[in-house]
């Protein structure tokens, strides 16, 4: 954020969630991508036939993370403080198709944006949060002038003017 006030960095992307969010009125912020985080349960899990379950329905769950301090822990973190509990880390997952596995063989449940989910485990469920969870993708760019590029679309980058 400093470098792109001081002019150092003339524009970034960034990955928000909820509650997240920071506003500064000398960053032009532009929402570029959004998804939804989804729920990972094992096909034998006892939610595994629903299409969709809250924070709630997860309470008494343990769950699988993203190692090294991932942000997507702190989204989890935030979630079932919500929801009114306090979540069971029990395993810690290098990536998203690892803890694809652990999920696979019943190990926990992982919550996970639905991009990480693109080459599904063939005996992994994945549920709905509904549109209690969502994510985004921004750029931001400092003053007009030193401003380089701007994203116009997840696919698209085009000067500016």
């Amino acid at each position: 954020m400093a470098d792109l006030q001081s002019g150092v960095t003339a524009s970034a992307c960034s990955g928000t969630t909820p509650g997240t969010d920071s506003h500064d009125d000398s960053i032009r912020v532009t929402e570029v991508f959004r998804e939804s985080t989804v729920i990972l349960v094992a096909r034998g899990h006892a939610l595994a036939d629903r299409e969709e379950v809250s924070m709630a329905d997860l309470r008494h769950e343990s769950w699988i993370v993203r190692a090294e301090a991932h942000p997507v822990v702190e989204v989890l973190q935030r979630s079932a403080h919500d929801a009114g509990f306090e979540p069971t880390i029990g395993f810690l997952a290098n990536d998203y198709q690892e803890a694809q596995a652990m999920v696979s063989v019943g190990m926990g449940v992982a919550l996970v944006p639905k991009t990480a989910v693109a080459l599904q485990q063939p005996d992994v469920r994945v549920l709905s949060l509904g549109a209690a969870s969502f994510a985004g993708l921004r750029t931001g760019s400092g003053s007009p002038r030193k401003r380089a590029m701007k994203c116009r679309a997840a696919s698209e980058v085009r000067p500016s003017c």
